[in-house]
């Protein structure tokens, strides 16, 4: 379970790039896809209804990102404590 913030902050760092105009759709669609395929393909899952919480969960990260961070390059600022705490703040979606 070590692993897994930092699998997070890893997707939120591997997201951000130069822009500083706000998150495109395109940057947000990247990121949660990012994470699902890293969730999904790191546990192993092909169960349906498990896929669905995932996706769930990875567009709370993402909507919580945006709501931090004005733009992915400022997301990409972020230490990674403050990348955790949004992903942690969407747990309840795996329940």
């Amino acid at each position: 379970m070590k692993r897994i913030p930092f699998f997070f902050i890893s997707i939120a760092l591997l997201s951000a790039c130069n822009n500083n105009k706000g998150w495109t759709q395109a940057e947000r669609d990247k990121l949660i896809k990012s994470c699902k395929d890293k969730a999904l393909g790191t546990a192993g899952i092909a169960d349906t209804a498990i896929a669905r919480k995932f996706e769930l969960y990875c567009t709370c990260y993402q909507q919580n990102l945006e709501k931090k961070y004005a733009s992915v390059a400022d997301m990409g600022k972020a230490s990674p404590k403050e990348i955790t705490e949004q992903a942690a703040a969407c747990i309840d979606m795996m329940k």
